[in-house]
């Protein structure tokens, strides 16, 4: 039992390291452009799991990456901030959360098609009802359709993990097994991509 939380802590300690080392090394390129790309996406489709149930699920991001793009493949530090609103399976009760996730994604241009993915290692959600906190991990793929330096339109599927529950006070309670909170859910959006 013990042995996947701490599989779970190796592998996002592992992802950590080698996203970190990663954008170090494309950073050395000389030929490196800083990228910076504003961004907001809402959710089209999708829905929260729990305890083998589905929760309705509306989520809006709002953040920002900043990183690096040498011949069309970028990599880039990316914040979002995030509003959701979870809704019970039968449709009486609704909880809002406030959100935040910060990672690392990579990417490529081709033309005016760009393909990412997103690595979250930071990736919490607090309930405005009780101020209790969610914390997982979680990643994105995407893609991104208009240019470098023109407004683009964004469509992505997003899926997260969350382990953990800290209550207001303190009180920590693992989220194993059919307890794990795992949205899994696609957002369309729009950003504005720029180099430097």
């Amino acid at each position: 039992m013990p042995l996947v939380p701490h599989l779970s802590k190796f592998y996002d300690e592992s992802m950590r390291i080698y996203l970190t080392f990663s954008l170090l090394f494309f950073c050395l390129n000389t030929q490196a452009a800083l990228f910076i790309e504003p961004l907001v996406l809402t959710r089209v489709a999708g829905d929260t799991k729990h305890q083998a149930q589905n929760y309705g699920t509306d989520k809006t991001n709002y953040g920002s990456r900043f990183g690096f793009m040498s011949g069309g493949s970028f990599i880039a530090a990316e914040a979002m901030g995030s509003s959701w609103t979870i809704t019970s399976p039968d449709k009486s009760t609704k909880e809002d959360f406030s959100g935040l996730s910060a990672g690392i994604t990579v990417g490529h241009q081709i033309a005016f098609l760009r393909i990412f993915g997103s690595y979250y290692f930071i990736n919490s959600m607090t309930s405005d009802l009780d101020n209790s906190k969610l914390d997982g991990s979680g990643f994105v793929v995407g893609l991104s359709l208009g240019g470098i330096n023109y407004l683009n339109l964004v469509f992505s599927y997003e899926i997260s993990h969350y382990k953990e529950r800290t209550t207001a006070s303190g009180i920590v309670t693992d989220l194993g097994g059919d307890l794990a909170i795992k949205p899994q859910i696609f957002l369309l959006g729009l950003s504005y991509p720029l180099t430097f």
